[in-house]
């Protein structure tokens, strides 16, 4: 296909794609799930409530709306676990009706996405089609038939990339500040440029305190709330869930016990963070490359963890593809591998699986346009699907529903609703479960075992200068 032409073919594809998945969910009442309980928080604040607590919270999300939007089941909450000064973004929208609310926001994700591509393209240096193809399943199946706020944050890491590009630190800490709506995928970017870039530092702190004014906007007490009630429970909340990418839920899906499982998490968020710190800084050198130091931290924060939800696994695709592009060899290759299989998300239906080889497949081909590398990724994604497909109508139940553990002085909170819930109804573990995962596991593990053997191999370098005999 010529150039022209991919480019057409391309939106089209991307308009029936995201029209089919709309329509579906709305025939099942499922529309714009979370955004929902965004524009429900922010209603509820405008009233002078609180955000977090399920009597108030409740009150909103009962309301009918039409339009298939997605309504909780009978007695339960759906929770917004965002930061307080996520909340009073969408106070401008909480103040519209719900439906000129939803058209706004439905067109502000398409924006995002479309603005993603452009900033993608820019800073990796890939051609913007590539970057389209990267983006185009998460986008069309995830961000806009949910309402999702990760193409906000993928939006900010790249701005943000673009301010340490061009010397902009007001623009690196707009992207950051940006990127903080998901504070779970912004910390290790935060503490990457306040470590290593020391000019940036004043405008973080303003971008932090401009997000303090924000949240004492939304309630002068929300942000202790929020660290002290709403993280924990809500990590306890989604500790099965299937849709959990995170070690907490494998650790949960070995056996470990709820507690131990959130810990498990904990401690592997940290251990990631470190290593996606020094990832950062040694790459940013060999590549000469600042964007690294947001890119590297960002995708980090996606292996391991106690909250790593499918829709988040995208943020990590900028740096994959800064393995495709700056790297050679070998390690181009694990890098263009990680690239095609993040781009998909595993899973679903037998339409979306085969969507899935033609995605990985034309990322291959778009980054290489290596017919051989393309050919075994085909036959690889093909397997997959046809094991996916075929454990999907066969399954094997490895461990049955739970019950929500007690939680104290915090049964108000709409976290501790929507765990009940989610361990009643989603807590079942299966090999399906397991299987849809691999793939992107294995994409992540990818990138760590490229970044580890550029580490090995400077190491050895460095020996061997120091132990080199002094020429006089």
């Amino acid at each position: 296909m010529s150039r022209s032409l991919a480019g057409p073919v391309l939106v089209g594809i991307a308009f029936a794609l995201a029209g089919y998945e709309v329509y579906g969910f709305i025939l099942v009442h499922s529309f714009l799930g979370d955004y929902r309980a965004f524009w429900c928080a922010a209603n509820v604040v405008l009233h002078g409530g609180d955000p977090y607590r399920a009597v108030t919270l409740a009150l909103c999300e009962r309301a009918a709306t039409g339009w298939g939007v997605y309504s909780a089941p009978p007695g339960v909450t759906v929770p917004a676990p965002i930061p307080p000064y996520a909340v009073a973004l969408f106070l401008p929208l909480a103040m519209l009706t719900f439906p000129i609310a939803a058209v706004l926001w439905f067109c502000a994700i398409t924006g995002a996405w479309v603005l993603s591509v452009v900033l993608m393209s820019r800073v990796l240096r890939i051609t913007p089609i590539l970057a389209a193809w990267c983006l185009l399943l998460p986008a069309t199946l995830l961000w806009l038939p949910y309402g999702e706020l990760t193409p906000f944050a993928l939006l900010g890491a790249l701005l943000a990339a673009v301010g340490l590009r061009t010397g902009r630190n007001v623009i690196t800490a707009a992207g950051l500040a940006l990127l903080a709506v998901e504070p779970h995928l912004a910390l290790g970017a935060w503490i990457g440029v306040a470590l290593f870039v020391p000019r940036a530092r004043l405008w973080l702190a303003a971008a932090g305190a401009v997000l303090i004014g924000l949240s004492a906007l939304a309630n002068p007490d929300a942000l202790i709330e929020y660290l002290r009630f709403v993280l924990p429970v809500h990590a306890l909340a989604e500790v099965p869930r299937p849709a959990q990418y995170s070690a907490t839920w494998i650790a949960y899906a070995l056996g470990a016990r709820p507690n131990t499982a959130i810990f498990a998490g904990e401690a592997t968020y940290a251990l990631f963070l470190l290593a996606g710190l020094t990832a950062a800084r040694f790459l940013q050198r060999r590549w000469n490359e600042p964007a690294t130091l947001i890119l590297a931290p960002l995708a980090a924060a996606v292996m391991g963890g106690t909250f790593v939800h499918t829709s988040q696994i995208p943020v990590a695709l900028p740096f994959a593809a800064l393995f495709s592009t700056r790297e050679q060899g070998s390690r181009r290759t694990l890098g263009t591998i990680a690239l095609a299989v993040l781009a998909v998300p595993w899973g679903g239906q037998a339409a979306v699986l085969a969507l899935g080889v033609i995605v990985a497949a034309s990322v291959v081909f778009a980054a290489t346009a290596n017919r051989r590398l393309v050919f075994r990724v085909v036959l690889g994604t093909t397997a997959l699907t046809l094991a996916l497909l075929f454990v999907g109508r066969h399954p094997v139940i490895l461990r049955r529903a739970g019950s929500f553990p007690a939680v104290q002085s915090s049964e108000e909170v709409s976290s501790a609703s929507w765990g009940r819930y989610i361990w009643r109804e989603q807590s079942t573990v299966s090999i399906e479960s397991w299987l849809t995962k691999v793939p992107t596991w294995f994409a992540l593990l990818l990138l760590v075992c490229g970044t580890a053997t550029i580490a090995n191999k400077q190491s050895i370098r460095i020996i061997r200068i120091d132990q080199a005999p002094i020429v006089p």
